[in-house]
């Protein structure tokens, strides 16, 4: 058990909250969901300090607080992300252009509870990259074994809003981008509805 914190509005990038999904390279299947981080909002900030926060809090738990400012944060700065991807000559994330935004995956090995503004529970495929959410994760500290630091780990996903969003994660040119409207074209043909035999139909001489 780690620090809670809460990311309120955040925008999700890449959400595996349906089914497991192993990281490539990797045999090890996880819930997971990037939080995209605006720091530049109210709540964007406060997310931020909270983070922050619980890094201090656990580092200083584990002992370790002469050594806070040399260990990585699990969070990325945005601009930091695209300029390793011009690196690699790969194009830039569009979410992460505009100074002051954070990514943050999350993941956790079981399902997590996915639920609605109501907290409600929510069919889990119903989140996708651009939806804003509230993101529940765990701050925590781990200098045992193999691969010692702090990293997030993900406790559930609020849905608030997945209306008039920009999509993330899609691949290829969308469908405005490829096709133009059509003007003058037939309406589609609705096809006929499906009426079960009755026992008049079979008085019929069809042979």
């Amino acid at each position: 058990m780690g620090t809670p914190v809460l990311i309120k509005n955040c925008i999700v990038a890449w959400p595996e909250l349906a089914e497991p999904h192993a990281a490539p390279g990797t045999d090890n299947p996880k819930y997971s969901v990037e939080c995209i981080i605006d720091a530049k909002t109210p709540d964007g900030a406060a997310a931020m300090q909270a983070l922050e926060a619980a890094f201090i809090a656990e580092v200083t738990a584990a002992n370790k607080q002469q050594f806070a400012a040399q260990i990585p944060r699990p969070w990325h700065v945005g601009e930091a992300l695209n300029a390793k991807r011009a690196a690699e000559g790969k194009d830039p994330r569009p979410e992460l252009l505009d100074s002051g935004r954070y990514a943050l995956r999350v993941s956790k090995k079981t399902k997590v509870p996915v639920v609605d503004a109501q907290r409600l529970d929510l069919d889990p495929t119903r989140v996708f990259g651009g939806c804003i959410c509230n993101i529940a994760v765990d701050v925590y500290a781990w200098f045992q074994g193999v691969n010692p630091g702090v990293f997030c780990g993900l406790n559930g996903v609020q849905l608030v809003s997945d209306v008039n969003v920009t999509r993330l994660g899609t691949s290829g040119p969308t469908v405005e981008q490829m096709f133009e409207m059509v003007e003058g074209a037939p309406a589609p043909v609705q096809p006929t509805p499906y009426r079960a035999p009755t026992a008049a139909d079979e008085t019929l001489d069809w042979m």
